[in-house]
């Protein structure tokens, strides 16, 4: 499990360094960092994945390629140190990735893993050479990150049959064909994903996914020119399914027709039953969801890592003290800036007065009052650590 991620001039996080629990929620302003915060667990994640699997060069996101190249997007162009990512993992140690420019561009960069070893890759290495380190058993160990970008649009769209065992997208894309699938195997999990719905929203009954004729795209390539390629594209008709809700004294309706809410309520918790020892990334949870059902969601959640998916991490982002209330004061993290105008993050139990007041109102009530000004009281680096 992932104990601890650090930040220096990643974007809005000049340093930043934030203690991670099973289940951690992230609060503060827009704009302050809480999104940048999820992107960079999910791209040092998302490296050291790659470089596990033994393939730098086939993949638009490696060392030197889309999202660090851009060096005025992914850090602050006047920090001539660069920017750098490190998670801990318990008990595997620490795991950095470091890139180094000059003169605003990108010249190099380190991956240094807990056991010491250390590999160093330059411009002029260009596509890498992945045979210059050893992976080990370390990489393997860590999480998949996934980040949840949950769209109810996608979540209700009809989606082709697959073969083998379907997936869902980030998006929510394959909703109806993933619930098709767990509706034939029959090993319970349409049953948990419809009893936990049903807490989140009262109303709801059943899942149904019919059968249905579903669009697709092909593209096929005409001609090539330089570096130039003409397509045709053409549509056709094959099969697939389509999502339908049953509601108490409503009945069955199809999906597009449910609140926003209940879809990504049902999307959540798919994706999390789908998906046991990951790193759940997801901003905005409580998005369309009454204050009641959004305690309830962390409720859920909670009692799914504490029993079936105890290897799996959720890393939250929120602006509802409603489901902060419903968090362990330990699990929630205030993001905030100094005199400086620097991103700090700190533990909301840091506050001088957390100790009194959290034993007479809830967590969400205490921040939503506290608010995160008090942030700039604190002159050192915020760890995140009382």
């Amino acid at each position: 499990m992932l104990t601890q991620v650090t930040y220096q001039n990643f974007k809005a996080l000049r340093d930043v360094e934030i203690a991670l629990e099973q289940m951690t929620v992230l609060v503060g302003p827009n704009g302050i960092g809480k999104s940048t915060a999820l992107d960079g667990l999910a791209k040092i994640l998302g490296l050291l994945k790659t470089i596990d699997k033994g393939n730098l060069n086939d993949t638009d996101d490696n060392l030197f390629g889309k999202g660090w190249v851009d060096a005025h997007h992914w850090f602050s162009p006047n920090r001539s140190s660069g920017v750098s990512l490190s998670i801990t993992a318990n008990p595997l140690g620490r795991f950095l990735w470091a890139i180094k420019n000059s003169d605003n561009k990108i010249t190099a960069s380190t991956l240094q893993m807990p056991n010491g070893e250390t590999a160093d890759f330059t411009t002029d290495m260009y596509p890498p050479r992945s045979s210059r380190f050893t992976q080990g058993n370390d990489l393997k160990s860590l999480p998949v990150a996934h980040r949840l970008r949950l769209d109810p649009e996608a979540l209700a769209s009809p989606s082709p049959a697959a073969t083998g065992h379907p997936e869902m997208t980030n998006t929510g894309q394959g909703l109806a064909t993933l619930l098709a699938h767990l509706a034939v195997l029959r090993d319970g999990s349409l049953e948990r994903i419809e009893e936990q719905l049903q807490r989140l929203v009262p109303d709801f009954r059943r899942i149904f996914t019919p059968s249905v004729e579903v669009q697709e795209t092909e593209a096929s390539q005409l001609a090539t020119k330089g570096a130039s390629s003409t397509f045709e594209f053409s549509t056709r008709k094959v099969g697939g399914f389509k999502l339908e809700l049953e509601f108490d004294k409503i009945g069955r309706i199809p999906a597009a027709h449910v609140s926003e809410g209940t879809l990504l309520g049902l999307g959540l918790l798919t994706f999390l039953h789908m998906h046991p020892a990951s790193l759940i990334l997801m901003d905005d949870v409580e998005r369309g969801l009454h204050p009641g059902a959004q305690q309830r969601l962390i409720e859920i959640f909670s009692a799914i890592l504490a029993t079936t998916h105890k290897d799996c991490q959720m890393v939250l982002t929120t602006h509802s003290p409603d489901l902060i209330d419903a968090c362990k004061p330990e699990q929630v993290r205030v993001f905030g800036r100094d005199s400086l105008g620097d991103v700090k993050v700190r533990r909301l139990e840091d506050h001088p007065e957390a100790s009194k007041w959290l034993k007479m109102v809830r967590a969400g009530e205490f921040w939503s009052t506290v608010g995160e000004d008090w942030l700039g009281e604190f002159p050192e680096q915020a760890s995140g650590h009382p």
